[in-house]
């Protein structure tokens, strides 16, 4: 460390961080590791106090606040004894004069020598040379007491000469280190750092006189500020951005990006492109104590602006280096305050306010970082998660800093025009929208030539705005929030001509409708509250306690001591009272054309509300209350009410006659995702409406994204799934082979599986249809449902289902696939059936599946005997037991008894009784019930060893009588191939088959002629065809007719 370094150390431990409070303060000087940076600052705000009337009452030093530093104690003197306005002035006089005589003396002694040697003759310690001179000591002490002044309001009771005449010594200091640059070594440039922040010290001081309020004018010299701008300007630009930023060196100092190895280390950053450090290895300690001086700074400027009109040349060079700031990373703090800075130029000076916009808009949104990489540093309460962006924060707060309530009557003749006073929000919120949506046309191309998405970029902007809106001190967020839907509405987004500008549009729809709608499920509780909270006695209605709420929130914005931000909460009472007074204005016009008097008395009622509140007051609601007192408001506001609009536009956007697959795909997508905050929106008719249309799209994209929205939220709500089960059964169907997987899986997850499903059965039904679908993995996907609700052991499955539970859901999902299927009389099951697939892949495997299967084949059974007993349906039971001896008939024969089947259900094969009164219908029936026994007879005689000679004799007359005498051909048919399979166990069966085949080849002979020459009598003709039929379908070489 030099020796410079080394005196500052000694005589004051502080000498590079200091900051100009009214409390004396110690802090340890920067080692050349740097101190902490901005980013470990965890709170700050933007000191936009300039114009702020608390700002001017109470003085400008009350709001630069110390930088806060981590591991870094501070011992805070405290000053007990009061002292007067009159003895810090009388101090302070005596005190500048011995500053003035010094600076003097310093400033006569360069004069006089060489100038060789006037570098070596600066001595800011002023412990060398024979006259004293001034040091750092003397600057710091200086900063000090004006600071005490300023606290008191004081600064102004000093002596007009004795301020020009310190400003002028000042300037003078300030002037000697005005391009002077620090470097990369410390201990070289010892004393050229000295000079740049005893400049600083100097340029503080001189803020602090000028930003004073009542100052005389004679202080507020052009070039005395003009000096104060070029030399904060390059300060930020050479000693401190650049050493943050590779394309800022390159551009202010490029032999900054050639140090050498042994300075900078070799871990440095470098790009991929043009090999150049994207930061410095090692950032100068002196560039972080300048880096902390401007802080405090740009602060001081901030409120300079409220002070004193400056001129645009002035202004403008202000502004861009702010701007500059903002696209630099890792300076949080610095960049909070050139956020302020830019807030106070909006503020005060109107006619820049296009310019700054701009200059936003082209210069610093374009360097902003996006996705992950998106700082945060903007803490908007206590809780230290709640943070924005710095550049949100800023864009919200020139919202809030552009309007203010119009002049009285009194002073203006355009009263038609008072509720304009709102509309520069409006305005400056659109130019700022206009400008980012203008860009999406050329996102893709931007995002393919640099590191820009302004896709991303928007998306994080309106995720802050969404995460402030419902906060007391940030009412302009919801505005911001309001005027972005509007220009997504518009030609600038759902009605751009640009495909991709239009599924940008919807996916921002998408997301700002989530969160509004989130909120929104917490509107209930809180109007209740808000009637509660904010209802006067003896008042009622919806109106009265919305206005008196508003007037309370506001009252807490007034309480500063509850307000850690008193620029911020101001700026905020002043943007609530101006839409307060523009919307009843608005409000009273509609109603009626209200005179010029009435206007005038609503307009000084507002200002004078106005005044009280910037006069402070005390209210005794909180912060946790107005929290939720604001969120109350904004769901009674435009916000609140725009839910359903965006709920539209996402529909809209989603019908093929309007958008092309892709923004549909998207629209469905988006609505998916507000469903997801508030499923309760999946009952509304015109959503229903939508996701049908959407299952109806050309597009497989646009039915696929309709089948994941229902299935993120009917699976855990009973009345959705019934609500949308047809229109899953359509999906089922669906040409579209993920639309079909997906479909499937949502019905078995929502319906299926769900106890106590109403339509549990249909949704098998419609699940087995896709059995012998042409895509392999469907059918294994159905395979494995049916395979886990019949097949699996109970263990495995965690369910409670006895066998006879599963007997009978599986009689019912055959009974319902038969039915399903042609009119006709199907019988025997053809081998395409989607139930016999199923369950031919599941007997297919062993172990406790096959052993699970032979359980649920006697449950059949015992299902089918008891139903019997019971005289009840057991056709559903058969027919389930008839698919399982298709599927594999060996699961009906116990190995102890394999004939017990056959017994158990060959008593039933009767002719049954004529019944006049029979219906059609039961007469069908009745004949299916008999084929159902006959098939599973027949498959079990196929594989039967043996069967009991009396059995078989019985069997054998009741399959000839049914033969003889059943009046369906299909039954007689069935009973035939019967008695053919019983033949194999029962030489007289096939006796029987033979004689039959004999008799009714001879009757048919008889009868060809009459088949030939028809009788004209119909019951003849009829007659003649059945027993035609009858040897036809006995015969073992044709086939049955249908």
């Amino acid at each position: 460390m030099g020796e410079l370094h080394q005196a500052l150390l000694t005589l004051d431990p502080g000498a590079f961080l200091t900051h100009p409070t009214g409390q004396s303060v110690q802090k340890p000087i920067p080692s050349l590791k740097g101190t902490a940076s901005s980013s470990s600052v965890r709170a700050a705000t933007l000191s936009v106090s300039a114009g702020v009337s608390d700002s001017i009452s109470h003085g400008v030093a009350s709001e630069i606040k110390p930088r806060k530093t981590k591991h870094r104690a501070r011992k805070v003197s405290e000053h007990h004894a009061e002292v007067s306005e009159d003895d810090l002035v009388a101090t302070f006089h005596q005190s500048l004069q011995g500053f003035v005589a010094k600076q003097q003396a310093q400033q006569d002694g360069v004069q006089e020598s060489e100038p060789a040697d006037s570098d070596t003759d600066v001595d800011i310690d002023g412990v060398e040379g024979a006259a004293p001179k001034l040091g750092m000591q003397d600057m710091r002490g200086l900063n000090s007491k004006l600071t005490k002044l300023a606290t008191t309001h004081s600064i102004h009771l000093l002596q007009k000469d004795q301020l020009v005449l310190l400003l002028g010594s000042l300037g003078a200091i300030m002037q000697q280190g005005e391009s002077l640059l620090i470097g990369t070594n410390a201990e070289e440039d010892a004393q050229q750092q000295g000079q740049i922040l005893m400049s600083l010290e100097a340029c503080t001081a001189c803020l602090q006189i000028l930003a004073a309020p009542g100052m005389p004018k004679q202080v507020y010299k052009e070039e005395l500020i003009d000096r104060l701008v070029g030399f904060v300007r390059f300060q930020l630009m050479h000693n401190v951005l650049v050493f943050h930023d590779a394309a800022l060196c390159q551009a202010q100092r490029p032999g900054l990006l050639n140090p050498d190895e042994d300075k900078w280390g070799k871990d440095a950053v470098v790009t991929s492109k043009k090999k150049t450090p994207k930061v410095l290895a090692r950032v100068p300690s002196t560039s972080r104590a300048i880096q902390s001086r401007l802080e405090v700074i740009l602060q001081l400027m901030a409120q300079l602006m409220s002070v004193v009109q400056l001129q645009q040349s002035t202004v403008l060079p202000l502004l861009r280096v702010a701007c500059q700031t903002l696209t630099v990373q890792g300076l949080d703090l610095l960049q909070i305050k050139a956020a302020g800075l830019l807030v106070s130029i909006f503020q005060h000076c109107p006619q820049l306010q296009g310019t700054v916009m701009d200059e936003v808009l082209s210069q610093v949104l374009p360097c902003l970082p996006v996705g992950r990489r998106c700082p945060r540093a903007y803490l908007v309460g206590d809780d230290k998660s709640a943070s924005i962006q710095v550049t949100v924060a800023m864009l919200v707060q020139m919202i809030q800093a552009c309007v203010q309530l119009p002049l009285s009557s009194d002073q203006t003749d355009e009263t038609a025009d008072l509720r304009d006073c709102f509309a520069p929000a409006v305005a400056h919120s659109d130019k700022f929208w206009q400008g980012c949506f203008d860009r999406f046309p050329s996102a893709k191309v931007q995002k393919s030539d640099s590191d820009l998405d302004i896709k991303q970029l928007v998306e994080q902007i309106i995720l802050d705005l969404l995460r402030i809106q419902n906060l007391p001190a940030w009412p302009a967020a919801s505005t911001l929030l309001i005027r972005c839907i509007h220009a997504l509405g518009g030609p600038r987004g759902l009605q751009h001509p640009d495909a991709s500008v239009r599924q940008i549009s919807v996916d921002f729809l998408g997301l700002i409708a989530a969160h509004l709608f989130r909120d929104g499920l917490s509107a209930t509780d809180n109007q209740a509250w808000l009637a509660q909270f904010a209802s006067p006695e003896g008042t009622e209605g919806a109106d009265n306690s919305h206005t008196v709420a508003q007037h309370l929130l506001l009252d807490f914005l007034a309480d500063r001591q509850q307000q850690r931000d008193t620029a911020l909460s101001c700026s905020a009472r002043s943007f609530l009272t101006c839409r307060l007074f523009a919307d009843e204005l608005t409000a009273l016009r509609s109603a009626s054309t209200p005179s010029s008097e009435r206007q005038s008395q609503m307009l000084q009622r507002y200002q004078t509300l106005s005044e009280q509140l910037d006069k402070g007051l005390k209210c005794a609601m909180n912060a946790d209350e107005a929290a939720q007192l604001s969120s109350a408001l904004v769901q009674q506001g435009p916000v609140g009410a725009g839910r359903k609009a965006l709920l539209t536009w996402l529909i809209s956007a989603a019908d093929s006659t309007k958008q092309v697959a892709t923004t549909r795909a998207k629209a469905i997508k988006a609505l998916g995702l507000v469903a997801e905050q508030d499923p309760r929106l999946l009952v509304l008719p015109m959503l229903q409406a939508g996701v049908n249309r959407a299952l109806q799209d050309d597009a497989v994209s646009v039915r696929e994204a309709a089948v994941d929205l229902l299935g993120k939220h009917i699976s855990s709500r009973q009345d959705l799934a019934l609500t949308y089960f047809e229109v899953l059964a359509t999906a089922v169907r669906d040409p579209g082979t993920s639309v079909r997987k997906r479909a499937v899986i949502i019905m078995w997850e929502s319906c299926v599986k769900q106890p106590g499903f109403p339509k549990a059965t249909q949704a098998c039904v419609h699940i087995l249809t896709r059995a012998t679908d042409p895509e392999e993995s469907i059918q294994k996907l159905v395979s494995k449902v049916f395979h886990n609700l019949w097949f699996s052991p109970p263990s495995l499955t965690g369910e409670s289902l006895t066998p006879r539970a599963r007997a009978q859901q599986l009689a019912e999902v055959a009974l319902a696939v038969y039915e399903a299927g042609c009119s006709a009389i199907h019988l025997p099951l053809e081998p395409s059936n989607p139930l016999l697939a199923v369950l031919k892949q599941a007997v297919e495997r062993e172990g406790d599946e096959r052993a699970v299967g032979q359980t649920l084949a006697n449950a059949l059974l015992e299902n089918v005997l008891q139903a019997v007993d019971e005289q009840a349906d057991s056709f559903p039971s058969l027919m389930a037991l008839h698919a399982f001896c298709l599927a594999d008939v060996t699961l009906c024969m116990p190995p102890d008894d394999p004939a017990s089947f056959a017994r158990c259900l060959a008593p039933y094969l009767k002719v049954p009784t004529p019944d006049k009164d029979a219906t059609n219908q039961q007469k069908r029936r009745s004949a299916e019930w008999l084929l159902c026994i006959l098939a599973i007879l027949s498959s079990l005689l196929s594989k039967l060893d043996r069967l009991a000679p009396e059995a078989a004799q019985d069997l054998e007359s009741d399959l000839v009588q049914l033969i003889h005498a059943h009046h369906y051909v299909q039954v007689v048919s069935g009973a035939a191939q019967t008695l053919s399979s019983l033949a194999r166990l029962s030489p007289s069966a096939g006796h029987r088959l033979a004689a039959l085949m004999t008799m009714y080849v001879g009757s048919l002979k008889q009868r060809q002629p009459l088949l030939e020459n028809p009788s004209p009598n119909a019951a003849e003709q009829q007659t003649n065809i059945a027993h035609t039929s009858r040897h036809a379908l006995i015969s073992p070489t044709e086939k049955p007719l249908s």
